[in-house]
This record gives C-alpha cells, structure tokens and sequence, in this order.
C-alpha cells in the first residue's frame, strides 16, 4: 500500500477528530472551548480533502455532516461567549415596578 499526501491529509484529520473525542470524554478537554469545535472541522475538512481523491459516498456523508455541525457550534460558542461577556459588564438593568404600591 503506497501512501500518497491526500492519504497523510486524511489521516491527520482522523487523529484530529479522534483526538478530539477521546480528549472531551476523559474530560480533559470541555466541549464549550471554542478550539473543540475548530480541530472537529479541521478534522473533518482534511478527511473531506481525502475523499476527494478516493470517493465514498457514506464517509463523504459523515464527514460533511461533522464539519456542518463542527462550525455551526463554534459560531454559536463565539456569538453566546462575546453575549455573555457583554452582558457580563453592563450594570444590571432596572424593572419597571409590578404594582402600584411598589
């Protein structure tokens, strides 16, 4: 078996998404860092690259479901981290009273 570079692509984007993996389970690495997300798309785009090369419709499938769902969650780690950390400093906001007497 002769490995050419889209092979070496590949199985470096397999090491990234298992590593990923194996490092969230072990809980070693918390799924709300934005950096588990990026290294599960970077995974899944050089495993995607690969594919290109040697086609197969069920992995294609896979990996392109797991690079969607990879940036999809780190655009919502950035949008809730950058909400929170405005809210965070903004003073808390007052309420208008709930009765009369108030």
């Amino acid at each position: 078996m002769e490995l050419v570079w889209h092979d070496l692509i590949g199985t470096c984007g397999v090491i990234l998404v298992i590593g990923a993996y194996c490092l969230s389970q072990f809980g070693v690495w918390k799924i709300d860092n934005p950096s588990f997300p990026l290294v599960n798309a970077f995974g899944a785009l050089f495993i995607l690259i690969s594919l290109y090369y040697e086609f197969n419709l069920s992995a294609f499938l896979v990996e392109f479901a797991w690079l969607l769902i990879s940036v999809v969650s780190a655009f919502r780690l950035y949008y809730y981290r950058k909400v929170i950390t405005v809210s965070d400093s903004m003073p808390p906001a007052s309420h208008p009273p709930l009765h009369k007497d108030e």
